[in-house]
This record gives C-alpha cells, sequence and structure tokens, in this order.
C-alpha cells in the first residue's frame, strides 16, 4: 500500500506531467477562445451568474458548445494537483536540509519561490470557491438621494460622491472629454444608525465586513453627460472564497518579499568584492 501511494505520487511529482498539462490548458483554452465568440449568449451569463447555476441552466444544455469548459476545468484542477505534490516535495526536501542554511533569512529566501506557488494555487482555489458556493448580487444602483441593502446584510448603501476623471486635450480627438476613472465615496450605515464611508475605484474592490463590492458602471461617462444625475453600479460578492483569496494574496507578499531579498543579498556581496 506505501510503494502503491509512493507511485502515485511520483507520477503526480513529474515535470514532464506538468509540461503536458501546460500544452493541454493551452490547447484548450484556444479552443475555447473561438466558442466563447461564436455563442456569446452561452458563456457571457458567466459574468454574473454562479457557476454551478450557468452549469445546470446552460452549459449541460448545450455539450457540443460547452465541452471545452469542462476538459479545461478537468486539465486545471489536474495541474493544479500536480503543482501542490511537485511543491510540497520540494519543500519538505528543503526543510529536512534546514541544518545546512547559515540562519533563517538564508533559510526563507530558498523556500520563499514554493511559497509564491503554494500562494498562487489558493488564490485559484478561493477564486472557484467564490464562484461555486458564494454569493454574486450584480446591478445594485446607488444614488444621492437614495439607500440600497447590502444583501443579506443589516447594512444599507448609499453614494456619497462621485470623482469622475476624464480624457485632457492631449488625448486622441474620439477620446476627449471622456471618463477614464472614476472614484466613488460610499456610505454605509447599519442598524443602530452608525455610518462609514468606503472608497471604491475600477480594479480597486473594497473589502467590507465578508463582501467584495466592485465598482463597475457608473455615470456620467463624459463631459457633456455631466448634467445627468450620477449613480454607480455595483457588483456585491461574498462567500468562503474572499478569506482563501486573502489568505493566498497575502502568502504571495510574503513569499515575494523574501524572494526579492536575495538580490539584495547579491548587489551587498558583488559590493564588498569589488
Amino acid at each position: 500500500m506505501v510503494n502503491l501511494a509512493r507511485r502515485i505520487w511520483n507520477f503526480l511529482c513529474n515535470l514532464d506531467l506538468a509540461v503536458i498539462l501546460l500544452l493541454a490548458v493551452s490547447l484548450n483554452l484556444l479552443v475555447g477562445y473561438f466558442y466563447f465568440n461564436a455563442y456569446p449568449s452561452v458563456f457571457r451569463p458567466l459574468t454574473y451568474m454562479m457557476l454551478p447555476e450557468w452549469m445546470r441552466s446552460l452549459a449541460l444544455a448545450n455539450l457540443a458548445i460547452t465541452w471545452w469548459f469542462f476538459t479545461f476545468l478537468f486539465f486545471m484542477i489536474a495541474l493544479g494537483v500536480n503543482s501542490f505534490v511537485c511543491t510540497t516535495d520540494k519543500i519538505a526536501k528543503i526543510i529536512t536540509n534546514y541544518a545546512c542554511y547559515p540562519n533563517g533569512l538564508r533559510f526563507m529566501i530558498r523556500l520563499s519561490p514554493h511559497l509564491i506557488h503554494y500562494a498562487v494555487l489558493i488564490i485559484l482555489v478561493g477564486h472557484l470557491t467564490l464562484v461555486t458556493v458564494g454569493m454574486n448580487y450584480q446591478h445594485n444602483i446607488l444614488r444621492l438621494d437614495s439607500q440600497v441593502s447590502l444583501p443579506g446584510s443589516p447594512y444599507h448603501l448609499q453614494l456619497q460622491k462621485l470623482e469622475v476623471r476624464y480624457y485632457d486635450k492631449n488625448a486622441m480627438i474620439s477620446y476627449q472629454g471622456r471618463a477614464i476613472d472614476a472614484t466613488a465615496d460610499i456610505t454605509v450605515a447599519d442598524g443602530n444608525g452608525q455610518t462609514e464611508i468606503i472608497r471604491l475605484r475600477f480594479n480597486r474592490p473594497c473589502w467590507y465586513e465578508g463582501y467584495a463590492l466592485h465598482l463597475d458602471e457608473f455615470l456620467p461617462t463624459s463631459r457633456e453627460s455631466k448634467r445627468q444625475e450620477p449613480y454607480v453600479e455595483l457588483t456585491v460578492r461574498t462567500g468562503p472564497g474572499i478569506k482563501i483569496f486573502l489568505a493566498g494574496i497575502l502568502l504571495f507578499i510574503i513569499g515575494i518579499t523574501f524572494y526579492l531579498l536575495q538580490f539584495t543579498r547579491i548587489r551587498k556581496t558583488r559590493e564588498q568584492t569589488i
């Protein structure tokens, strides 16, 4: 039994297997690219539907179109298992040889690339968890004079202020006067009358009490539309995947910090040599 487990471990801890899986994922995505563009009505709902819901309602009913997505999941899971086993095997060897390192810093520097590998895997697991068992609330419209309930919570959201940055006169003519970015200050009120202001921007979501708030749309989108009533549209996500995702980011920061330290040490060593 032990020998069988060891053979399975050695099979999974194989660089050739990793290369094969990477090629399979790449080929799968290439095929999927054409299906995705050819059948947008089937795949675009993935942007707002949970993965199990999309599979039940659309994917299984259109297997001739969505088959590549299931093979993609299979290859990605297999690649994740391969990466986990390879990384764990390497980390085990490094820990076993801990006494060979002169100090803890050198040990952490040696360990740092593998911590980054773990972090990427944790981030991917967090994202998969978020779209599988979490909740995804779309089209939450916030205005200056009205409140919207934060789904599944006692909190209420209201747009406090919206600052829009526009392209200036130095931009291309077709872009001049159009919005380039927006910053929204949102007032969060609880049932006891306590309020707090949070800030959102494009590609900078806000994490609040287990919720991830994403800025999707806003008005005005140009200088000409500034007279219209401003509003923002939010996507609100929640679920255990958020904490897993944040844990992966934290581990990634730790790993990359120690990884970059080695370059500082190399530079100092060269300067001393000179």
